[in-house]
């Protein structure tokens, strides 16, 4: 009775066994195997079930063969189950789709091959593992490896997990490329080693450079975007760097004019401001409507428009200054941020009137003038005693209001002269002086030394220098008129608006 060899399963006779055929035996049941085993080539299909590779005593197998071609498009994650006996392989995955081949046996452990490449493995009887170079892990084949003479040509995509430690340089020739490679700790160039970026024939480079002395671990994290033309990075002082507009100084602002467009919509033009909190610029690199029909980026911050109400329109962008958008908000300081977006900075204000629609205005710069002029104070009777006026001017901030006033004496009276002096509720309550000759206290005057008739009235009327409101958009007014006070009316042409210029 023949029995077989343990591992490529080979027929041995017994004495006297095949008496007259032993040689047809032989030839066929050892001789023919054992070339299979050192040089056949078999391929095995695979999909998403495990394949358990043949074997047989005495007869052509699977499992026997020399070279194994994995292929098949895959579904599923496919184990390849050889025997587990001493053996070695040499296997090429040519599946496709995204999933494994895993060479092991029934209960050991296995070896994955990446798909488009060859791997050798070696089976010890119980688990299954690769032959490559000690020291050098991959998930693909390294080849052309010379530990004594440093000398390591990777020709394929290599993911490194451990800790490689190079005496010498790395260099990637202009025929390959180093994108495929992926590291998932550190890279760290010793004893100020450099980066180096050669030129197309690799005559000159560039190169970075750690410098000869660190006393403190910097990590530099770079900006999720590129910047625009003129840009420069910048630091927050942690390490995180930001494009920047060279030199923008703190509270910078250049650009994004306000136009209406409609009864509930503006335009903002292309513009670059410094946030509020002097970390980012915030760009705008092309014209946006901004809705108060809506909510969110370039809309209400929150709610419904309302009639008679103040609007604060800002420039607003996520961290580093990325993804610039606009918003306007009854909140001044603080309106509610739509999702993921963190820097602001105020442009300026708009009104919805009566009507539930933007006011008309046209805007120069920091100037905002009203298309119709708003009369705030109509025949208001003015006296040497202060007065508070209210005017149309954004609330909540102070601007410089832009003002024309007419004013009168009441009555008649014999030697009349009219002085109307507007100022800031912020300085000093002064009195109004005798207008005569130009000298006195006040914004506008009229001066009658010496009225033709009694009944003579002085009346005055004219354009004044901006006066600078409180946060609830009023002045003061005081006059002068001898024996009789002043009929005041002052129309609201518009407003000097800084806009956090000056914070």
């Amino acid at each position: 009775m023949s029995s077989f060899t343990t591992r490529i399963r080979l027929e041995k006779q017994t004495p006297g066994q095949n008496s007259n055929t032993w040689g047809t035996v032989l030839n066929d049941n050892v001789i023919s195997l054992i070339d299979d085993s050192i040089a056949a080539y078999t391929t095995i299909t695979v999909s998403s079930v495990n394949v358990t590779l043949t074997q047989a005593d005495g007869s052509a197998d699977q499992a026997r063969s020399a070279f194994l071609d994995i292929s098949g498009t895959l579904t599923g994650n496919v184990n390849v189950i050889i025997p587990a006996l001493s053996k070695g392989y040499d296997i090429r995955n040519s599946t496709s789709g995204s999933f494994t081949v895993t060479m092991k046996t029934a209960t050991g452990s296995g070896q994955n091959v990446p798909q488009g490449q060859n791997i050798g493995i070696v089976c010890d009887g119980v688990s299954v593992r690769d032959v490559e170079t000690p020291g050098i892990r991959s998930t693909s084949n390294v080849v052309n490896v010379s530990v004594a003479t440093s000398s390591i040509d990777i020709k394929v995509p290599v993911a490194i997990s451990g800790t490689v430690s190079i005496t010498g340089g790395i260099v990637v020739s202009s025929s390959s490329s180093m994108v495929a490679t992926s590291f998932s700790s550190n890279i760290t160039m010793k004893a100020e080693s450099e980066v180096r970026f050669a030129d197309a024939d690799s005559s000159h480079y560039i190169a970075l450079q750690a410098p000869a002395t660190v006393t403190a671990n910097v990590t530099y994290t770079l900006p999720r975007n590129d910047g625009i033309a003129g840009q420069v990075l910048k630091t927050n002082g942690s390490g995180t760097l930001s494009f920047t507009s060279f030199g923008s100084p703190r509270s910078y602002l250049s650009g994004y004019g306000m136009t209406p467009v409609s009864a509930t919509a503006i335009s903002i033009a292309v513009g670059e401001a410094r946030s509020d909190t002097n970390t980012y610029d915030i760009t705008l690199a092309s014209a946006t409507a901004l809705s108060l029909a809506s909510t969110g980026a370039n809309a209400l911050d929150t709610g419904t428009v309302t009639s008679a109400t103040w609007y604060h329109v800002f420039a607003i962008s996520k961290a580093e200054g990325v993804s610039a958008a606009t918003l306007a908000s009854t909140n001044l300081s603080s309106p509610t941020m739509p999702s993921g977006y963190t820097l602001k900075r105020r442009l300026g204000s708009i009104y919805s009137d009566a009507d539930v629609s933007v006011q008309n205005f046209v805007q120069t710069g920091d100037n905002f003038s009203w298309h119709t002029p708003v009369i705030d104070v109509s025949a208001a009777t003015v006296t040497a005693s202060a007065k508070t006026l209210s005017l149309s001017t954004p609330s909540g901030i102070k601007t410089q209001a832009l003002l024309g006033i007419n004013a009168k004496v009441s009555g008649t009276g014999f030697n009349d002269r009219v002085g109307v002096y507007i100022s800031p509720l912020d300085t000093a309550d002064v009195t109004v002086t005798e207008p005569n000759l130009g000298s006195g206290t006040y914004s506008l005057a009229f001066d009658n030394p010496a009225p033709s008739s009694t009944g003579a009235r002085g009346v005055i009327a004219g354009s004044i220098p901006p006066v600078r409101t409180n946060t609830s958009s009023q002045v003061r007014a005081r006059s002068f008129s001898g024996s009789y006070p002043n009929t005041l009316n002052v129309s609201t042409f518009g407003w000097i608006d800084r806009r956090g210029r000056d914070d």
